[in-house]
């Protein structure tokens, strides 16, 4: 049963893959946002591309966006019931399962979340590297490039999509190359406080950098 009793998503294709998330409270919002529950940093995907919504005990998805979602290889047009195993497809960026409340989670997933050196808490912010809580907490410009990278999966991610994702706010002219570096190094170096055997973000010459989350 997934933990609480709760509903979830869990994303079986795409950068994201291996990555559940639990449908705790009545609505929740798929999209390219920062804001967003389930944030999928791809141009294919809408700012806020997809909602699922609650209603008495039932999930519902509605399509929000301009490249469209699709459940079980059909185009969500109004509201559409979920039902356990129900595939959803996020415009060609992301797979997911719907799984319901008193269903089981797929093990391949509980599995490649419970083995990674890293674990971030997204709902705390905590980080936790081989188990150990990373503590003093992150600067926030920190977190955020550290949680842009954790959910990108393996993906390859260049420094204009680092600006955009720790920076949102900002005149992205004013992001120089040598801010990004600086901050990776920095982060690089909290990261190296629990755990100096690995270094979870590769630099890319010419491409930008990859994350590296080994098994534990």
């Amino acid at each position: 049963m997934s933990p609480g009793g709760a509903a979830a998503l869990v994303v079986i294709g795409g950068a994201l893959k291996g990555h559940r998330y639990d449908l705790t409270g009545d609505a929740f919002v798929i999209g390219r946002e920062r804001q967003c529950d389930l944030l999928i940093d791809d141009t294919t995907v809408s700012r806020k591309h997809a909602l699922l919504q609650r209603v008495e005990e039932k999930w519902f998805i509605t399509d929000i966006s301009k490249n469209g979602t699709h459940v079980n290889s059909r185009r969500v047009t109004g509201a559409l019931a979920l039902a356990n195993g129900d595939k959803i497809a996020i415009s060609t960026a992301a797979q997911l399962e719907f799984v319901g409340s008193e269903d089981t989670v797929p093990l391949l997933l509980e599995e490649s979340e419970a083995i990674g050196r890293m674990h971030i808490d997204r709902k705390t912010r905590e980080v936790r590297l081989r188990g150990q809580l990373l503590d003093p907490a992150l600067s926030l410009a920190q977190y955020r490039l550290l949680e842009f990278f954790y959910m990108s999966g393996d993906a390859i991610r260049s420094r204009e999509e680092v600006s955009r994702a720790v920076w949102p706010e900002a005149d992205q002219a004013g992001i120089t190359e040598q801010m990004i570096d600086a901050l990776v190094k920095r982060l690089r170096d909290r990261l190296g406080q629990l755990d100096n055997d690995h270094d979870y973000i590769l630099t890319l010459r010419g491409h930008g950098f990859r994350f590296s989350n080994p098994q534990l």
